[in-house]
């Protein structure tokens, strides 16, 4: 007889279903629990395939989720049968028959006929690769039994209403490792047969170039169910899952401006941090904390210099909060003998130390600004892409090539953790199946406020460009098929330092940055271009499965600036024009465009204000393209479907450039204080010509008024202009602006100078160009 495996459909779910006792190392006693595009699943808490063909595993189409009947039905103690005549299924077993036709839409239920689909008669049995698939949420209201689903989870059950997305999303994430197992690399020679990589004792090579899918799927021979993550981090203590709030984060009302994030409670490295005493500054040379409030007693107090000669060790971004001081770096090695004879120091030894690129994250205890203490030092292997700052957790995403130029282990990934070295081999590097990018992607979280907590550094083949995160999420996107073509999310689980993989979903066209993406009440947007001129918007839901699609937008231009907020997407494309588009995202499965705006020139940068209005920021055009000076504009979206530009200021012409159009951290947004200020070089007509005023404008704002120029701060003189000529030394450039206390807090690399933050006038500066 013909193996049947009937396949439920889950649709519609918004009651939670869970199972007492279900934690994430183990539990889960009396229920089914399985993982779409997954073969593993447990039942009664134990490990399992799901068919003795690897391959068989719960899938999305349509919108429905289906899951694997046989394996289901006969753990719950039902029998299946099938007539091969009549393409009929038959299940029984406690007190109740079901019966179906393939090809049909309705089933009986102890005699009783019911539709398969009650809100789509379109949904009818049948079979695919030789399994018969029916929708669940009719049999699991025959036989009596509850489904919880979350991300992706699945678990059949008796038991209503125990679990809870947020206050149980550790033991949630303990489950989807045990059944959401990606393979493992194992061996070199599989590395080789996945990537068409081959290393050689002098240099690796490719077999063969071009845009190529690896990692088909997960082999029968594939490395062994152990959970992404391992089972020692699904035991580590459960803590809630703090909300999400995606909203713009404002400056703190409390006396200094916080850096402009993306997503409230989710902290961005930056240049600069300030704890309203205190100014922390990356340098090219140097980590700089400079006492700021008041002015009068404004002095540099202290000084991480960088490494010695021998390391290339070069300060990128900080993090400051409760009194720790996180400074993520990079630092370039050249490889070094081992020294095994102490009698002759020039002999190597038979293996050489690591070098190449390391990611460093080195926490100091700042309670003593003149003497910061090294409490931890953390490395990486890799370059970096990104970081995120939750509560006490910083993740670090970095990537970094298949080869090293470690001699006996040449594809492992190294770290380092307060002195300890550690390798991540093969038999630990994961791969996502189907994966385009022959290079690793490395998330590593490290824990500020506990030294003594160890690292966890996952290691998976696949690679990554583009971070965005969520309280609760990471969404790591990587282009596929070339420039233009397409570009694989994946979707990782955060919680209290653990990182768990979750999902993958793929999208046409290729992501301009982190504000393309978004999470919403559970849905994941991003906007795309394909091809350099095709734009689409996609919605995935939180299995990353897609939902709604709007293909072909602005055709002929490209995507220049997006934001998400709440049920509105928002994104500006530009050949000519500057379209802005005003999209309505309040159903997942139909968004729609509302309406455009079209003005000369585009936005490099959206801003919410409040929900009805935003703040773009870039450069002014004529009606042929050819773009001008630095524009600002705010637009009224009260009606979306008749967006307006309500106020506009334009500064300078063609050559006038600002930090703030390549990084949003530039732009010191103050609603408390109705200010907004940011850098600026301005050249004042529209052939890159003179060079008229380098440093800060200040502007107050409000949605009755718009803009209105304040004052211009500069850390150059007239005679320090006329020296300069027609260009800036960069180190003299203002990079950054803040407040703290009564000041205006500017940064360069070479100077920190405070004016009052009423008038402008000059208070007091610091050289930091020594340090």
């Amino acid at each position: 007889m013909k193996k049947v495996l009937l396949l439920f459909m889950l649709f519609g779910l918004t009651t939670v279903f869970a199972v007492p006792g279900a934690t994430a190392g183990g539990g889960a006693e009396q229920a089914i629990v399985m993982y779409t595009d997954s073969g593993l699943a447990l039942v009664n808490d134990a490990e399992t395939y799901i068919d003795e063909d690897k391959g068989v595993q719960p899938i999305v189409e349509n919108g429905r989720t289906l899951v694997p009947v046989r394996f289901v039905a006969e753990n719950l103690n039902m029998d299946v049968s099938y007539d091969a005549d009549g393409g009929r299924v038959t299940l029984s077993g406690g007190g109740v028959v079901i019966s179906f036709v393939i090809g049909g839409n309705t089933m009986t239920v102890n005699g009783a006929e019911l539709p398969i689909d009650a809100e789509d008669a379109s949904i009818a049995a049948k079979t695919v690769n030789d399994r018969t698939l029916l929708p669940l949420r009719a049999l699991a209201e025959a036989v009596g039994k509850r489904v919880f689903y979350d991300r992706g989870l699945i678990i059949i059950s008796d038991t209503e209403n125990i679990y809870d997305p947020e206050t149980d999303k550790a033991a949630l994430d303990g489950l989807i490792r045990r059944v959401n197992v990606l393979p493992t690399v194992g061996s070199e020679a599989y590395l080789e047969e996945l990537t068409g990589y081959h290393f050689s004792a002098d240099q690796p090579s490719w077999a063969d170039g071009g845009s190529v899918a690896y990692g088909p799927g997960i082999p029968p021979s594939a490395a062994p169910s152990t959970g992404f993550g391992g089972a020692a981090d699904a035991a580590r203590e459960a803590m809630p899952a703090p909300a999400y709030v995606p909203v713009p984060a404002p400056s703190d009302a409390g006396g200094y401006s916080e850096t402009n994030t993306q997503v409230a409670g989710v902290d961005e490295a930056d240049l600069v941090k300030t704890d309203g005493t205190y100014l922390y500054q990356v340098t090219p040379r140097s980590v700089v904390i400079t006492k700021i409030n008041p002015a009068s007693e404004m002095r540099v107090v202290s000084v991480i210099p960088r490494d010695d000669a021998r390391v290339s060790a070069v300060p990128l971004e900080v993090y400051v909060d409760g009194g720790k001081l996180a400074v993520i770096g990079r630092i370039r090695r050249a490889a070094e003998p081992i020294v095994h004879d102490s009698a002759n120091l020039a002999a190597p030894g038979g293996r050489r130390a690591p070098g190449g690129t390391f990611v460093r994250c080195a926490v100091y205890d700042i309670s003593d600004q003149a003497a910061p203490a090294l409490e931890r030092t953390f490395e990486v292997e890799g370059e970096y892409i990104s970081s995120r700052k939750i509560d006490d957790i910083i993740y670090l995403i970095s990537r970094k090539p298949l080869y090293h130029g470690y001699e006996g282990d040449p594809y492992a990934a190294l770290y380092t953790d307060n002195g300890g070295d550690f390798r991540v081999g093969l038999d630990r590097i994961r791969y996502f199946p189907g994966f385009t990018s022959p290079g690793y992607l490395v998330i590593s979280s490290v824990d500020v406020t506990r030294p003594d907590r160890a690292a966890t550094v996952e290691t998976l083949l696949g690679g990554g460009e583009t971070v965005y995160a969520s309280r609760g999420h990471l969404y790591v996107a990587v282009g596929s098929g070339g420039a233009w073509g397409k570009t694989d999310i994946y979707k990782f689980s955060l919680d209290d330092g653990d990182v768990t993989y979750l999902k993958k979903g793929t999208v046409e066209g290729s992501v301009l940055n982190q504000f393309s993406m978004d999470e919403y009440n559970g849905y994941f947007r991003v906007v795309t271009t394909e091809r350099g001129d095709r734009n689409h918007l996609f919605v995935l839901d939180g299995a990353m499965d897609r939902r709604g699609v709007i293909n072909g937008i602005a055709p002929g231009e490209r995507i220049y600036s997006a934001r998400f907020a709440g049920d509105r997407g928002y994104m500006v494309t530009f050949r000519q024009l500057d379209p802005l588009f005003a999209i309505d995202l309040s159903d997942p499965d139909a968004p729609r465009i509302l309406g455009q705006l079209k003005i000369p020139g585009y936005s490099d940068y959206i801003h919410p204000i409040d929900e009805n209005h935003l703040i773009g920021f870039g450069k002014d055009a004529t009606n042929e393209g050819l773009y001008q000076g630095m524009k600002m504009a705010m637009f009224d979206v009260t009606d979306p479907e008749k967006p307006t530009q309500k106020f506009a200021e334009v500064i300078g012409g063609r050559g006038t450039e600002s930090a703030l159009l390549q990084n949003h951290r530039a732009l010191l947004y103050a609603p408390e204080l109705s200010m907004l200020a940011f850098p600026v070089t301005v050249r004042e007509d529209n052939n890159y010509g003179q060079l008229t005023f380098s440093g800060a404008y200040v502007y107050r704002f409000d949605t009755e008024d718009g803009f209105a120029l304040k004052g211009k701060i500069s850390q150059l003189t007239e005679e320090d202009l006329l020296k300069l000529g027609n260009y800036v030394e960069y180190d003299r450039e203002i990079l950054r602006i803040l407040y703290a206390g009564g000041s205006l807090i500017t940064a360069s690399n070479a100077k920190v100078q405070a004016n009052a933050l009423d008038t402008f006038v000059y208070q007091n500066s610091v050289d930091v160009t020594e340090y």
